[in-house]
């Protein structure tokens, strides 16, 4: 065989080589890639919709409306899963039982409709950690572990280092925090580990645009590993998505482009996820850490889910000044199906 023939065969063979090199490795432990389990299924219609047969407003739901509406639907939610009974809530609103009922089937539809997007952030994600304790999906690393030992000041070298602009500081504080609730550093080069997922961890310097519109000095970001190799994210309060920001699908977090954000390091997360959130949510996840009870934490609770002054008055009794808490509003759906 001649030199170019040789020639030809490398190059065929290198080619090859480097195809099967860019098909990510399966990870068994990870998460499967489901979007569909976390994003909503709601459009800004559907939410103008439900407001206004419930509020009396006809304009664009505004993101204010709609946590308005959000934590209105939590509440009749919440009360059918205390055994809340239809008199007792047609009796709280004012309103007849067969609208009390109607009210409780728009909201557990609406909610079921909503999923998890809006309740959860990148963290919540990476951690797989899929629930509403944190109703504005803002959770931070840590947050869940602060009561432990040493929380408290773990947090505190966390809020220190972004009110003083301390990045490498901000850098080792969320590390601190993903480690406090059960995850386990891998350093830059981690490889798949058996019982465990990777999660790249993020940060970066926001701008001065981003400052001036009163975002934090620094930001955090995670992407986490699917099932079948590839990783995923979910940018804050927005849908799940395996793409990075050109659109790419992500087999490599390093390489990925994930806006403005820099690849800090890997960390090790046991399959099934970790609690992330807030301080009193419990434990569910076998490798979770084990939290103390907050004191006082049902009528915390209650203060973030409920909030009675958000509620529509549905009983067409001082509707004057609840006119005056939305600008004019007016509340229009008791007069119908009586």
């Amino acid at each position: 065989m001649d030199q170019t023939s040789w020639d030809k065969i490398r190059q065929r063979q290198t080619s090859q080589n480097e195809e099967q090199s860019a098909v990510p490795a399966v990870a068994p432990s990870a998460p499967p890639y489901e979007p569909e389990k976390w994003n909503t299924q709601l459009t800004d219609q559907n939410y103008q919709d439900m407001y206004k047969k419930y509020f009396g407003e006809t304009a664009v739901a505004s993101q204010y409306r709609q946590a308005q509406l959000n934590k209105f639907f939590e509440r009749i939610n919440r009360a059918k899963l205390n055994g809340t009974s239809d008199a007792y809530l047609a009796k709280q609103y004012g309103i007849s039982e067969k609208q009390a009922a109607d009210l409780r089937s728009d909201a557990s539809e609406f909610r079921e409709k909503q999923g998890y997007q809006r309740s959860t952030n990148c963290y919540a994600y990476a951690m797989n950690d899929r629930d509403r304790y944190d109703p504005v999906g803002s959770t931070d690393p840590g947050e869940r572990t602060e009561n432990l030992p040493g929380g408290k000041e773990r947090r505190e070298r966390y809020y220190t280092a972004l009110e003083n602009g301390d990045y490498d500081t901000y850098k080792k504080a969320i590390l601190e925090g993903v480690e406090a609730d059960g995850a386990t550093r891998g350093g830059p080069d981690a490889q798949p580990k058996e019982g465990y997922y990777r999660v790249a961890v993020y940060t970066k310097k926001s701008n001065d645009e981003e400052i001036k519109n009163n975002s934090p000095k620094f930001d955090f970001h995670f992407v986490r590993e699917n099932e079948d190799g590839t990783w995923s994210h979910k940018p804050g309060r927005t849908p799940v998505t395996n793409k990075d920001s050109d659109g790419n699908l992500i087999t490599d977090p390093k390489t990925a482009h994930v806006g403005n954000y820099e690849f800090v390091e890997y960390v090790y997360v046991p399959e099934g996820g970790l609690d992330v959130g807030t301080s009193w949510e419990p434990k569910t996840k076998p490798s979770s850490p084990e939290v103390p009870e907050v004191p006082n934490a049902d009528a915390y609770k209650a203060e973030v889910y409920s909030h009675p002054s958000d509620d529509p008055d549905l009983s067409s009794n001082n509707l004057s000044s609840y006119r005056q808490g939305l600008n004019g509003g007016a509340l229009t759906w008791v007069v119908n199906n009586a």
